[in-house]
């Protein structure tokens, strides 16, 4: 099909509502694991340097799950329909709180080596692994909206069926 307003077939639309579904909760898993630890960081920790720069952390993991919602927002993305913006929206929103993630966490975990806190360096190290997987996840998500826009249509198809497999085989 070609034409900007053009819709794919049924089997298609459900496809990349598909991949739209299983892009959404592969980047909300590793924020939801900053946002877990982070959140019961700040609970074990009373007061100390430690405290602010956790609540950073916090406060752009919670950024990241409003800049995922609304940049994958089923509605949206159905009435605008280009993935290829999407993936530029997610590139360029969501780097900028995921490296304040990875930054702010290196610091911390260089804090807590230091005073010999083995258990809050575990947990810290998890949250900068889930910033790492995140960076990883919006490099793929760019890497695939892209290969939309070069294969228009049919792009966007084989990309739907390369998800919609992958997602089957798990």
């Amino acid at each position: 099909m070609s034409g900007g307003g053009d819709r794919g077939a049924p089997g298609e639309d459900r496809a990349r509502v598909a991949l739209l579904a299983h892009m959404r909760h592969e980047l909300r898993t590793p924020v939801n694991a900053i946002l877990g630890y982070s959140e019961m960081l700040i609970e074990d920790q009373a007061a100390g340097p430690a405290l602010d720069d956790l609540r950073k952390v916090e406060a752009a993991g919670r950024n990241l799950l409003g800049l995922i919602n609304e940049i994958l927002d089923p509605a949206r993305l159905n009435r605008e329909g280009d993935l290829e913006a999407a993936g530029a929206r997610i590139r360029h929103d969501l780097r900028t709180p995921v490296n304040a993630i990875i930054g702010y966490s290196e610091m911390l975990i260089e804090d807590a080596e230091e005073a010999g806190s083995a258990a809050l360096t575990a947990d810290l190290r998890r949250i900068h692994g889930a910033g790492h997987k995140l960076l990883a996840l919006i490099d793929d998500i760019v890497r695939l909206s892209e290969g939309a826009g070069e294969g228009g249509d049919e792009g966007v198809a084989s990309m739907v069926r390369e998800t919609v497999s992958s997602i089957r085989s798990l």
